[in-house]
């Protein structure tokens, strides 16, 4: 899950799947992500060069802004840290790059 602040939450041994939805500034218009790419990847040092979590992204309806953002709980089972750092991107079909989300990812772990 991804709070109000932007931070997400994942619990280890769980499937991770957060639904998105994208909205132009005025709050109301759905950003049309047809023709563009959106990955997500953490990081368990902002320093990094290269990602500790890529997480897979299922298109549900890119004219409406609408993803997921998913892990499997074998992946998130074989997840070992107490704090990272996220971010999603997409990168539109002119090139152009653009955070749209980002935070950090604290692993829950589960007493079952």
């Amino acid at each position: 899950m991804i709070n109000e602040n932007g931070n997400m939450t994942i619990i280890k041994g769980d499937t991770l799947n957060i639904p998105v939805q994208l909205f132009q500034p005025n709050g109301t218009t759905p950003v049309n992500l047809t023709g563009c790419t959106i990955a997500a990847a953490a990081k368990l040092d902002l320093c990094d060069a290269a990602a500790y979590i890529t997480f897979t992204i299922q298109n549900t309806n890119l004219t409406l802004g609408q993803f997921n953002i998913k892990l499997t709980a074998g992946q998130t089972a074989a997840l070992d840290f107490d704090v990272a750092y996220y971010n999603v991107q997409i990168t539109y079909a002119d090139t152009t790059v653009e955070t749209v989300l980002s935070g950090r990812v604290v692993l829950q772990k589960k007493a079952t």
